[in-house]
């Protein structure tokens, strides 16, 4: 965010009201990695900000990644049970009016017994906790899952970890900032 107004330490300009306000939408395009085991544990708002945080955080929008232990068709959408080994949730994708997926004759579809990757929203009905998917994509690289449960790890960790103390440099580096200081070289 170099650029994007109101950074570099050059005072106050009419951008920063700006990007206080396109927060809020940039925080719901922003996708989750999560497990199914946060989704179970996640808190519910009190607002109308976000549904549900999880380690503070506002989930909006997700991805998990899992194996689909079943599948259920219907004339309107499509019900997958994912388990991702912390867990197992349902899943609810709406089919378009022709009853294809969206975008369903450009990719193959899930099968049961093989990994996917879904993003959506999480909902609640009758005390029960789904996702509303938008994408549930078949995995061909299990490299994939690997790198899901990494994110999930870095995105836990990186939102616990102590927030750093305001420094007297300037916001975003800016010109002024100096750089750290060289590694000293071991002497023998």
């Amino acid at each position: 965010d170099c650029c994007g107004g109101g950074g570099g330490g050059f005072g106050g300009s009419p951008a920063g009201g700006q990007q206080q306000s396109t927060r809020g939408s940039k925080e719901r395009q922003t996708l989750l990695p999560v497990t199914v085991k946060q989704l179970a544990s996640a808190v519910p708002s009190d607002d109308n900000e976000a549904d549900f945080f999880i380690d503070g955080q506002p989930l909006h929008q997700l991805r998990i990644v899992g194996v689909v232990t079943s599948m259920q068709e219907q004339s309107t959408h499509v019900v997958y049970m994912v388990h991702d080994g912390s867990g197992e949730v349902r899943v609810r994708q709406w089919l378009e009016k022709d009853g294809d997926m969206f975008g369903a004759d450009k990719r193959p579809e899930p099968r049961e017994n093989s990994f996917v990757r879904v993003s959506g929203s999480i909902r609640e009905y009758e005390g029960q906790r789904h996702i509303l998917a938008f994408d549930v994509t078949p995995i061909t690289d299990f490299n994939e899952v690997t790198h899901h449960t990494l994110d999930v790890m870095y995105t836990h960790a990186r939102a616990l970890a102590p927030k750093p103390a305001a420094s007297v440099a300037p916001s975003g580096g800016g010109f002024g900032a100096l750089p750290p200081p060289p590694p000293t070289p071991a002497h023998d």
